[in-house]
């Protein structure tokens, strides 16, 4: 049961949302096979072919897997925003089925391969995009909407590697409620109280 309002002082009431709340994607009795899904390519910087995962209708979500992921790893909540989302996962360059390089895989190779889906998702829905990352993904993810946040509505991200996210993406880390970035900040951030 969700609260009319919030007990808390400075915290707004939750909201109810018309989907039910389920812990466990499995539970919900849905999978990603109960929607139409087809993988296309899209053509990134140096010719390199990203194998995309599409799946639902509606505002488009660029989902970014992390080191250990790929075209499998957003299935779970694939299935539960597809009724209502454009889902575009792209299996990311080096990871099958898209191209292996080859030679070395550059940050910014990586990053423009992100913006070549983003464009690919905006271009076919002609509305902004929902992008959202976890681990390296997150990465990926803070540093293409660093470097260019047009085609862009919101940005989510699940566990970055913050020590991979260097001084240019400060500004979209620091906009939140947590501690200032030391790169942004001269001051030492108090530790929190335990009591």
């Amino acid at each position: 049961m969700v609260p009319a309002a919030s007990t808390r002082r400075g915290v707004p009431p939750l909201t109810r949302s018309t989907r039910p709340c389920v812990a466990d994607p499995r539970e919900s009795g849905v999978s990603v096979d109960d929607h139409d899904h087809h993988d296309q390519y899209v053509t990134s910087a140096g010719g390199i072919r990203l194998v995309v995962r599409r799946t639902g209708s509606g505002d488009p979500v660029v989902l970014l897997h992390g080191s250990g992921g790929g075209l499998h790893s957003w299935a779970r909540v694939a299935a539960l925003l597809a009724a209502d989302h454009s889902l575009w996962m792209p299996a990311r360059r080096g990871y099958g089925p898209s191209d292996v390089p080859s030679g070395p895989t550059s940050f910014p190779d990586e990053v423009a391969d992100v913006r070549a889906v983003v464009e690919a998702a905006r271009e076919s829905s002609g509305r902004p995009v929902h992008l959202v990352g976890a681990s390296y993904g997150a990465i990926l993810a803070l540093h293409t909407a660093a470097a260019d946040p047009r085609d862009l509505r919101s940005l989510a991200i699940f566990e970055p590697l913050l020590f991979a996210a260097g001084p240019r993406t400060a500004p979209l880390r620091d906009t939140g409620t947590g501690p200032p970035s030391p790169a942004t900040t001269p001051r030492r951030w108090p530790r929190c109280s335990t009591r």
